[in-house]
């Protein structure tokens, strides 16, 4: 098992659930559960295809992980894909030209 990847899926998860139920208002009831969650918030994200597909992915990964299986570094790849396209990261700064004189 690579726990260093496990150790950072279950970050990114965590994030990621994080930040879902409080942008969607998650009710209560299926904020507890990773999966209800995604199922929750999927018709948010119908009009991003490649989004919508990494959500639906994120739950066995989620699964994997939880359940101390070890994940692949595509796996995780998957998973900070997911957070980027969420936006929960920085967009790294365009590099600065200094203007010619």
């Amino acid at each position: 098992m690579n726990h260093n990847h496990n150790a950072s899926a279950y970050t990114l998860l965590l994030t990621i659930h994080s930040h879902l139920t409080e942008k969607f208002r998650v009710p209560a009831h299926t904020q507890d559960s990773y999966r209800r969650t995604i199922i929750y918030i999927l018709p948010f994200y119908n009009h991003s295809p490649s989004l919508h597909e990494l959500l639906r992915k994120s739950i066995p990964l989620r699964n994997e992980v939880c359940h101390f299986r070890s994940i692949s570094h595509s796996d995780l790849m998957l998973l900070e894909r997911l957070g980027k396209g969420l936006g929960l990261y920085p967009k790294p700064a365009a590099h600065y030209k200094s203007p010619s004189y």
